[in-house]
């Protein structure tokens, strides 16, 4: 049977390398999984700040309004920011949150932009072969819609502007098809 003793100096030094290696790994690997962790619970907070957004818009008197997933926001440099600052001022749920909050309505505004400029830009050459020339946003015109290859292959359903935002085949793939 082994029993544990104190190493000698000369023993020591035989081994001093390789159990430093062993516990830098060791470090290495445990801040990782501490950070993981902590983005995993920040990320839900993230989540819970979205669904609060979009239920608002069901209160009496609310307006509808348009609001992507989590990946859509979790990417953005302001957001990435908050879920990463490890300051003493931001460690608590409440604190992130509040911040997520008080910034989510201007990424909102710029996640549809981004969105309405992508999906123009879909818009805009198979409206220039039909010959119409939109005096204000193409994606609002009555013969402007969008269909989803995948899903709508037999029965080609046809997605308006603000529906197809929300439409997920056609927010994971990046190539839409378009019909005029």
């Amino acid at each position: 049977m082994l029993t544990p003793s104190l190493t000698t100096p000369s023993g020591w030094g035989i081994i001093r390398d390789k159990v430093i290696h062993y516990m830098q790994g060791l470090r290495v690997a445990l801040q990782r999984e501490k950070y993981s962790k902590t983005i995993q619970t920040r990320v839900g907070w993230l989540q819970g700040v979205l669904g609060d957004f979009r239920t608002a818009q069901y209160a009496p008197g609310a307006e509808p309004r348009l609001v992507g997933g989590v990946l859509d926001y979790a990417f953005m440099p302001k957001v990435q920011a908050i879920l990463d600052d490890n300051s003493d001022e931001a460690t608590s749920r409440k604190d992130i949150v509040a911040r997520l909050s008080d910034v989510m309505p201007s990424l909102i505004n710029e996640w549809v932009d981004r969105c309405k400029d992508e999906l123009t830009t879909v818009v805009a050459q198979p409206l220039k072969e039909a010959g119409i020339k939109p005096e204000g946003d193409p994606l609002t015109l009555a013969v402007t819609a969008l269909w989803c290859a995948r899903c709508s292959y037999y029965n080609r359903l046809n997605h308006r502007w603000s529906e197809v935002v929300n439409h997920s085949c056609l927010r994971t793939d990046n190539t839409p098809n378009t019909t005029a």
